[in-house]
């Protein structure tokens, strides 16, 4: 039986990149079943996910799209490229939806008066809203399968504050002692050396 096993890269197309998200699942319907592990799912939300609730937060508290724009250039000159490049995409796929916006239906929404950059700040933040918050319920959605569970990890839901922005804590695990899985890797010792050998043989190495 063919099976694919989904990591937080794919699930990441397929919930958040509408251009990316076709070839993903066509690519999963040629697996006979495909399995998406908790561990995928915590990192979606700690890392994409959680860069673009920044994005959506910076227009929510700034309330200008111009000065949105400048937090995520200043962003750029720091280590956190990851956080830049994905609240960039974040921003690519707000602008998607604003091509099929209706000009007229927003001068009715915001008034004839209103500036442009509150009308491109409040758009964008409502599109990546409803973008963060449907991949987020649609997360368990994608693969046949999902697990193997992690206890110590609270898969909470998302939660919009009075002030707009959005509530996406905890994205770390729990443990009381230990990872959850520490005890079932330890018992799986010659799996795991079998796997440090495969990596140790790519071309690119592993250290």
């Amino acid at each position: 039986m063919k099976r694919a096993f989904v990591d937080t890269s794919v699930l990441t197309d397929i919930l958040l990149k509408p251009f990316a998200a076709s070839a993903a699942r066509q690519a999963l319907a040629t697996y006979e079943t495909s399995s998406l592990p908790v561990y995928a799912i915590k990192e979606f939300k700690a890392g994409p996910l959680k860069h673009y609730v920044w994005m959506h937060d910076r227009l929510a508290n700034l309330g200008s799209f111009r000065d949105a724009v400048l937090a995520l250039q200043r962003e750029s000159g720091t280590p956190r490229k990851y956080l830049t490049s994905t609240a960039l995409e974040a921003l690519a796929e707000g602008a998607n939806e604003m091509i099929s916006a209706d000009l007229a239906g927003l001068v009715d929404k915001y008034g004839p008066t209103a500036s442009p950059d509150k009308v491109l700040c409040d758009s964008y933040r409502l599109a990546l809203k409803l973008r963060i918050f449907t991949a987020w319920e649609k997360r368990r959605s994608v693969t046949s399968t999902v697990g193997p569970e992690l206890v110590c990890y609270p898969e909470k839901p998302l939660k919009e504050k009075p002030n707009k922005l959005i509530e996406i804590q905890p994205v770390l695990c729990r443990p009381k002692d230990e990872c959850c899985m520490g005890q079932e890797l330890r018992a799986r010792k010659p799996d795991l050396k079998r796997l440090l050998e495969a990596l140790k043989s790519l071309p690119c190495g592993f250290r």
